[in-house]
């Protein structure tokens, strides 16, 4: 059981280190910076950010959801994905 946590631990860890690197690319305002208060408002305009599914990378448009990790274009997030793709596959725990 110590075995399984541990491992639980070090891929929650990962995921954790990893959102937080994402988050920093985003802030110093590489990949269009982050999302702001009024682009989240406007929900004429989708925003984009991935996930997950089945251990694959899916990009999703966000329009009345806020997420954390979000891209302004989905061209700013396949470039994103491309150029950081260990990064991405930590925060989505994939193995």
């Amino acid at each position: 059981m110590k075995t399984i946590k541990k491992n639980s631990d070090e891929i929650f860890n990962k995921k954790i280190n990893a959102e937080k690197a994402i988050y920093e690319i985003l802030r110093s305002g590489e990949y269009g910076g982050l999302i702001t208060e009024e682009e989240w408002s406007d929900t004429s305009k989708a925003k984009f950010s991935f996930c997950n599914v089945s251990n694959k990378i899916l990009i999703i448009p966000y329009i009345n959801q806020r997420t954390t990790i979000a891209f302004h274009t989905i061209d700013e997030c396949n470039d994103f994905i491309t150029k950081n793709l260990k990064l991405v596959n930590e925060y989505l725990m994939i193995c």
